[in-house]
């Protein structure tokens, strides 16, 4: 008998841990949460470089001039300086996206040709040039109704270190004979005034 009783409790003992066990599995809840995938990694982060916030002043384009940003700009110091940097530099923003008046040489100049020098503007530029703006920039010019001179020719002049033209040009105030001198080491623009008159603004 005893045996019979400990035969029965021991099947009793299994059928509720069986129970016990489908109870708790019907019970239990589900994790609905959605599982979280990861990014992909952008070929920034790939190469291990940070990705600059959408908007960070400190990101450039490749293009642009870094000296640009620090210059200071300075203010047309008379009339004829005003008068010049209104005729050229909505040419060169339009070319260059933007361009800052940074220097100015008002006092006339002698050259050992003795061709004279009036007035000479500065400027900088918020894309870095070489010689292959030299047709385009031309080009820009001469949509703008500057006329071409034979100071320097009919077409730019460039080399590896600098880009040359020279023009025509009057406005409300006076006429001008002007030459663009650009050197690429320095990133540096120089429109030049000259002495109307001169032999070399004498066409043959």
């Amino acid at each position: 008998m005893k045996n019979l009783f400990s035969a029965v409790g021991f099947i009793m003992l299994i059928f509720l841990c069986i129970l016990s066990a489908a109870t708790t599995g019907c019970s239990g809840k589900r994790d609905e949460s959605p599982i979280q995938k990861a990014e992909p990694a952008s070929p920034a982060q790939k190469q291990g470089k940070a990705t600059p916030a959408s908007g960070d002043p400190a990101v450039t384009d490749i293009s642009d001039n870094v000296n640009f940003r620090s210059a200071k700009v300075v203010s047309p110091a008379n009339e004829t300086i005003e008068d010049l940097d209104r005729l050229v530099a909505p040419v060169l923003k339009k070319y260059f996206g933007d361009v800052r008046l940074v220097g100015q040489t008002i006092e006339p100049s002698t050259r050992p040709d003795r061709e004279v020098i009036l007035e000479t503007l500065q400027y900088s530029a918020k894309r870095w040039f070489g010689p292959e703006d030299a047709k385009p920039l031309h080009t820009a010019f001469r949509d703008a109704l500057f006329r071409p001179s034979p100071r320097l020719g009919s077409e730019p002049t460039k080399s590896n270190k600098y880009l040359m033209m020279s023009f025509f040009n009057k406005s409300s105030l006076k006429s001008y004979s002007l030459v663009v001198h650009m050197t690429v080491p320095d990133q540096t623009i120089l429109i030049q005034s000259y002495r109307l008159g001169s032999k070399y603004d004498q066409f043959r």
